[in-house]
């Protein structure tokens, strides 16, 4: 049997049964066989003879897999690579491999313009999308994808020209030549392969298996191949990188099996699913490593159902053994044992063969070891070897075992010095071949380090020549542009001399040795090139992206950011922001723009933020759980020009944004443009961001802040705090308002880290981040604190770097405080108050000031002034209460396209914060009460307007006003004060749940009251101090309020 038959047999079988799934896409197993038979009669016209190689360049997608079957229909061979391989990667594919053809998307192929020399072979390149042919002249022939999968009188399949023994595939792997090599395996192979891996995973129709893996991968591929063997559906995703994506496809397609690699089952187990139902998982497969215990264990309890495959194996037999679930308790550091219809045996140094109980180096015998590797005579003779029986060859795996009396195998190492990062290969030579060709470099060397996520990642150790100045960013920004991600070295070490063997060569041990003794709290320290703090220069300090910029450049290999156990050095930001740029771009934002992010604290966001002002665009960021209805509203009040929305947001669709007016939605990887009309809004220079935040009237307010009101806020935060790279903040706080944008902005300017936890709701999660990560600093409000206390063991846990804790968003309560330094006796508490108009921070009281000035809310931060003005206009003298006004670099423009309400509240360049307060003669400020009617809710500036608005669209309801009462976690909880228009028609209760459907968690009302009728003033006003009495009195006995 040939592997393409394998779909033509499913085909017969199941014709209309859904075969594939990618993104919103599905074909059934009639159309896959019939558009891949229309491919394979385009390839054999275009010139492709029976076992010329076709090189596919492409994302999980039904293309790939029509592409596969389609080479192999045409009786080729296929070698799938990676869709992110760099053009260099692809030239030395085609080259190595004396490909014929090359099926890749049309957008990349301007790419390969430059590598004229290596495409002199192909006789045709297959564009997916769009394709432009006019840069090609000649041959090859470039032709489209959608014309060569046209079925019309090509539904049959040319005839078969191939037999079993004859290749079907090549399989690229690093060599141990620092090349990469092609793994030769024939139809027999990969039909024996997966005919024994099937006896004991027991794939059928009936199963829908996830496959995020890429199809370069054999991993990623034999799903696809065993899934089309057995007729089963198969859901092919991008990738893991968006977890909850990944749990509502499971969810969605009721998946059945899910293969993974180690890093993604601990992304997995990082990821709160608890809203996604994944029961029907009944198997789990994976490969590259023996599973923690403790990883084990949690997914026993995440998916109980499920039974968990442990495997080992390499590209070049696909599989050796598997652990049986049952021995996963007993074996637990097992790889398991040989799979069907195979033999397997040790052998010592010299070759001899080991008995059970012995320790050696694995041999695999079985027909489903590879035919050799492709044009490389010297490395298969070197893996490949005569075996015990006849001419036959068997595999020297070059690793290291112990087998046990029951034949169960446990790994000890590596014979050779090949890295494996998640379940990938890395060659030290082809690394080190990237290294010797930067001009500084004198010498190279690289190693694999331990990591725990990872099991090893790729560090280089390099001696630069004479008077060459290289710093880490430069190596690794010139191995980014040859290498894919996971080969790029994460550390790089400058050293003045190697270490050396007695033959001369370098002492990788010693190196290994140095990186041991080196390693500093997880984080791999180099020995040279200390940076400065500070790497500013005045030119860069008018614009924030220019200021992170010069971190990035000076810090790349630093940490910036920590989310779901995966860390994002300040390089990675840098190629990150590059690549979301050129999206942003692509999309038409341009110049002075408004860009909606719609986004979770994440990477993503921080990177798209960037991304946004690189462009010298406008940021308006909005939480995640904004309604889609107040997006709307917020685009047209700004004028946007596109939205940016998270994978995390669901509650949206194309429809809603129509009829907006923007140029364009971007959605993870998908760009969807739109019919965009002028908003004919003038834009001031200078611009950064805009913050919405609720307006006393229940309009929104845009605050519009300046480059110039965020870097000297930043600039004074840094100062108080005394920020420095070294520091680390729990990141708990939403980015996109004030208080949380401001603790991304500081830590940036100063070099530090960001360590993101968005799980409040689970308080032992971000106390068991903060232990982890040894952050050094957490920023909160009340809520935040009191969570923390009441709900984990943040009283007793030891958190040894944390140096100080920072509060704003209303006063902090007095018992909690105390709470607060019970736990934390020698931590730094810093007492915060600010507004949005004020970029955030207006002031701080220093940690040694808590008793001193107790209620107090602190002095000025540094490049602020602060006055009381009485109701009269004059300014009030030291003791006297009045409005509490700033002046500052950080004080807002003004409020977007609303004269009237900035003429209100700015006046001469002073900020009339709305709050009360008085000042003692050391200019320490008390805050007494609130001059407006805003609720301040936890971090929340809630209008009491915009729930009113809510309430009055009840039928029943008649009237009703809206306060905040005093609460002793939240500062304030929303009251809401009812009048019906038929007395006892409705309950409290009927009230929650009316506005649990219609209102964020954070806008419900906590507490309502029912009355005959509100207390009013004779003009007709409603007396607010009067319902707050009502709500106060009725707080006691109120249902507990809809979270």
């Amino acid at each position: 049997m040939l592997v393409e038959e394998f779909l033509e047999a499913s085909a017969a079988r199941l014709p209309d049964k859904v075969a594939v799934v990618a993104g919103e896409r599905r074909i059934t197993y009639r159309e896959l066989d019939e558009r891949a038979n229309a491919l394979a009669h385009s390839l054999v016209q275009a010139g492709i003879q029976r076992g010329e190689r076709v090189v596919i360049c492409l994302a999980n997608s039904i293309e790939v897999v029509l592409s596969i079957f389609g080479v192999l229909k045409a009786g080729g061979v296929f070698a799938v690579l990676s869709p992110s391989a760099k053009a260099e990667k692809i030239g030395y594919v085609l080259t190595q491999s004396r490909a014929s053809g090359l099926i890749m998307a049309g957008k990349r192929l301007s790419e390969l313009l430059p590598l004229t020399d290596q495409l002199n072979g192909l006789q045709v390149i297959v564009g997916t999308g769009a394709v432009t042919k006019e840069q090609w002249e000649g041959t090859p022939k470039v032709v489209s994808f959608a014309q060569c999968i046209e079925n019309e009188g090509r539904r049959n399949a040319p005839p078969k020209r191939n037999i079993d023994v004859d290749l079907a595939a090549l399989i690229y792997t690093s060599s141990s030549t620092g090349e990469s090599k092609g793994v030769m395996l024939t139809h027999l192979n990969i039909r024996s392969a997966a005919a024994s891996i099937l006896a004991y995973l027991e794939y059928g129709q009936d199963d829908v298996i996830l496959n995020v893996l890429p199809l370069s991968f054999d991993y990623g591929l034999y799903q696809v191949l065993m899934g089309v063997k057995v007729g089963a559906r198969i859901v092919l995703e991008p990738s893991f990188a968006y977890p909850h994506a990944v749990f509502q496809r499971i969810e969605q397609e009721r998946v059945t099996v899910l293969p993974l690699v180690p890093t993604l089952i601990a992304a997995l187990l990082e990821t709160k699913p608890d809203r996604y139902d994944l029961t029907s998982v009944r198997c789990i497969t994976t490969t590259g490593a023996a599973l923690p215990t403790d990883h084990i264990g949690r997914l026993r309890e995440r998916l109980p159902k499920a039974k968990l495959f442990s495997m080992y194996g390499l590209t070049e037999c696909k599989r050796v053994s598997y652990l049986p679930p049952e021995e996963l308790d007993r074996r637990p550091m097992s790889v398991g044992k040989g799979m069907p219809n195979q033999e397997l045996y040790l052998v010592d140094v010299d070759g001899n063969r080991l008995g059970p109980g012995s320790m050696g180096e694995l041999v695999v015998r079985g027909s489903h070891v590879m035919k050799g590797y492709w044009n490389m005579p010297e490395e298969t003779a070197r893996v490949l070897k005569p075996g015990p029986w006849g001419d036959e060859r068997v595999l020297f795996t070059g690793d290291w075992f112990r087998m046990d009396e029951e034949g169960y195998l446990y790994f000890i190492g590596r014979k050779d010095d090949m890295i494996k990062t998640g379940g990938k290969k890395v060659s030290p030579r082809e690394v080190e071949n990237v290294l010797h060709g930067i001009t500084e470099i004198a010498e190279a060397a690289v190693i694999g380090v331990p990591d725990p996520r990872l099991g090893h990642v790729v560090k280089a150790f390099v001696r630069l020549r004479e008077s060459a100045d290289l710093t880490e960013a430069d190596v690794i920004r010139h191995c980014r542009s040859s290498l894919e991600d996971y080969m790029v070295p994460k550390v790089v070490a400058f050293i003045e001399a190697f270490p050396r063997t007695d033959s001369g060569k370098v002492d990788k041990r010693a190196l290994e040795q140095m990186s041991t003794s080196s390693q500093s709290g997880g984080h791999w320290t180099s020995p040279v090139k200390a940076e400065s703090d500070d790497p500013r220069t005045a030119a860069e300090e008018s614009r924030i992206e220019r200021i992170i910029n010069s971190v990035m450049e000076a810090h790349g290999q630093r940490t910036a950011v920590v989310y779901k156990n995966e860390r994002y050095t300040y390089g990675d930001l840098r190629t990150l922001v590059n690549v979301q740029k050129s999206k942003l771009a692509d999309a038409g934002l341009t110049r002075q723009d408004r860009a909606i992010i719609w986004m979770e604290n994440s990477p993503e966001y921080v990177v798209t933020y960037l991304a946004v002002l690189e462009l010298e665009a406008i940021v308006v960021a909005l939480h995640p759980q904004t309604t889609t209805e107040e997006v709307v509203r917020i685009i047209r009040h700004v004028g946007a020009a596109g939205v940016i929305i998270s994978p995390t947001v669901k509650h949206w669709t194309m429809g809603d944004f129509e009829s907006a007016g923007i140029r364009f939605v971007l959605a993870g990887d998908g760009l969807h443009r739109l019919r965009a009309f002028d908003q004919g809004q003038a834009v001031p220079d200078g611009i950064a961001q805009i913050i919405y935040t609720s307006g006393s009237t229940g309009r929104p307010k845009g605050v519009v802040l300046t480059h110039r009101n965020l870097i000297a806020n930043t600039r004074s935060i840094l100062d108080y705090l005394q920020l420095t790279r070294e520091d680390s903040v729990m990141a708990v706080l939403p980015f996109v308002y004030a208080y949380g944008n401001s603790v991304m902005l500081t830590h940036l300017f100063a070099g530090g880290a960001l360590a993101i936890e968005n799980n409040m709701l689970y308080p032992q999660t971000v106390v068991d981040a903060m232990i982890k990560n040894n952050v050094t600093g957490l920023s909160g409000v009340s809520t935040t604190y009191a969570l923390l206390l009441n709900n984990s063991n943040f009283k007793s846990s030891t958190f040894p770097a944390l140096r100080y804790l920072t509060h704003a968003g209303g006063p902090m309560p007095s018992e909690l405080l105390g709470r607060i330094r019970t736990a934390f006796p020698d931590r730094q508490i810093y007492l915060m108050y600010g507004q949005t108009e004020a970029s955030a921070r207006l002031t701080y009281l220093p940690p040694e000031l808590l008793d001193v000035k107790k209620g107090s809310a602190g002095r000025a931060i540094p490049g602020v002034r602060l006055k009381i003005v009485k109701d009269g206009g004059e300014t009030a003298r030291p003791g006297e209460a009045g409005e509490i006004w700033a002046f500052g670099d950080n004080i807002m423009q003004g409020y977007w396209q609303d004269p009237e309400l900035t003429a209100e509240v700015l006046q001469g360049g002073w900020l009339r914060t709305g709050d009360v307060g008085w000042l003692d003669e050391e200019g320490f400020v008390t805050i007494v009460g609130r001059n407006n009617e805003m609720i301040k809710s936890g971090a929340y500036r809630i209008s009491p307007t915009e729930i009113e608005e809510v309430l009055l669209q009840h039928p029943q309801i008649l009237e009703t006003g809206v306060v905040g009462i005093e609460d002793p976690i939240l500062g304030q909880k929303i009251c809401a004060v009812v009048v019906l228009k038929e007395e006892g028609f409705l309950t409290q209760r009927d009230l929650m749940g009316y506005c649990a459907q219609r209102l964020v968690p954070y806008k419900r009302p906590k507490v309502i009251a029912i009355v005959s009728a509100l207390p009013k003033s004779p003009s007709g006003k409603i007396l607010r101090h009067r319902l707050r009495e009502i709500g106060v009195a009725a707080a006691g006995a109120a249902v507990p309020a809809s979270s």
